[in-house]
């Protein structure tokens, strides 16, 4: 009985390392796949950002090469669903679709997968202060202006409060959005409009002049 057992053991020890290798195969395989499409979805991405400045208002975003990004981002997405970086790049296809008018009222591409999309990302990345940012700009994007706007940019100031783009668009939604904010939002958003001043003056003086050009029409 001595071989038989022996035998076994080595069956045991075996199989548990088999599944291991056979796990990160899949892995390796989807990692690869997920970023053979992510190459394709931000060349789409760093083109028509290229092309914007390029061509100002003339930019067109081909309705075309925009179909050809949002099925590489699903791609992406099919292959890693749990990484919030791949939430992150389709919400980025999918700002280009809002901006020119690419959402429709069908799915995957309509206003509700648009919001769901940041919204994944924030689930996924919690702690991230810029997960939190992109989904109240999208919100904002969608005029929708209300609590869980206010709960995603009050986020995004408590856990990066330094973070230049945080207090860039921070400063930027204050002044855009003055009158129609609760007082609590309005002074966290004014707050980071003034940590941006100190630390990045030529980028905060705008937002300044506009801010005190407002408070003194009231």
């Amino acid at each position: 009985m001595a071989a038989p057992l022996k035998t076994f053991k080595k069956t045991v020890i075996v199989i548990p390392v088999l599944i291991i290798l056979v796990s990160g195969m899949i892995e390796g395989k989807q990692l690869i796949f997920a970023g053979i499409y992510n190459s394709q979805t931000r060349q789409y991405l760093e083109y028509w950002a290229e092309q914007q400045v390029k061509k100002g208002d003339q930019f067109q975003l081909k309705r075309k090469d925009y179909g050809v990004a949002l099925r590489g981002a699903d791609k992406g997405l099919e292959q890693l669903p749990d990484s919030a970086e791949q939430w992150v790049l389709k919400g980025r296809v999918l700002d280009w679709g809002q901006k020119y008018g690419m959402l429709e009222n069908t799915s995957p591409t309509s206003a509700e997968s648009y919001l769901a999309t940041w919204k994944k990302a924030t689930e996924l990345r919690p702690f991230w202060p810029y997960s939190h940012l992109d989904y109240a700009m999208a919100r904002a994007q969608l005029s929708l202006i209300d609590a869980e706007f206010a709960e995603a940019l009050t986020r995004a100031n408590t856990l990066g409060p330094w973070e230049k783009r945080v207090m860039e668009t921070s400063a930027l939604l204050a002044n855009h959005y003055r009158g129609f904010l609760s007082p609590e939002l309005q002074a966290t958003l004014d707050r980071s409009m003034l940590r941006l001043a100190p630390q990045y003056p030529k980028q905060a003086k705008p937002f300044i002049e506009k801010r005190n050009e407002a408070l003194k029409a009231h």
